[in-house]
């Protein structure tokens, strides 16, 4: 895979910086699934039961008012690219890492994920029966899985 490590060098735990192999594997394993954690945690930090729910009749309130609130539709606004802009760049930590496709348009992808999330969580916070939670965190982890995985 690029390295110059020999048959030798790996069994005499010589590889690279004098690791052995299976650590750099589980090193490298666990950064991967450390970037995929972060997403799918975010899936379930917004689905909306528990608390949460109350979360999002909050979000639901407030993006209602922001409807006839000029300020709130700016503030919304600024929250919603912060919150796209940190999809973005978890997404970018992974396609850096080598974790996630190396085509993906983190901003194209972020975007949409975030307007999924939203979609979802309310149509789950509507109806709020456990098919749908688990719905959405299908959904969502399927787009992952489809957009980003290598």
């Amino acid at each position: 895979h690029g390295m110059s490590a020999t048959p030798e060098s790996a069994v005499s735990n010589e590889g690279a910086a004098g690791r052995d192999p299976l650590d750099r594997l589980a090193d490298a394993a666990l950064a991967l699934a450390a970037t995929a954690l972060v997403l799918l945690a975010l899936v379930e930090m917004q689905t909306p039961e528990g608390p949460v729910a109350d979360e999002w009749s909050v979000w639901l309130e407030f993006w209602n008012e922001a409807r006839r609130r000029r300020a709130w539709r700016e503030r919304n606004r600024e929250i919603y690219a912060d919150w796209v802009g940190w999809l973005a760049e978890i997404v970018r930590h992974g396609v850096a890492g080598g974790h996630f496709r190396a085509d993906v348009d983190v901003d194209d992808f972020a975007r949409p994920f975030a307007a999924l999330v939203d979609g979802l969580a309310i149509q789950c916070l509507l109806d709020p029966g456990p098919e749908h939670r688990w719905q959405m965190r299908r959904t969502l982890v399927e787009l992952v899985d489809r957009e980003l995985a290598p």
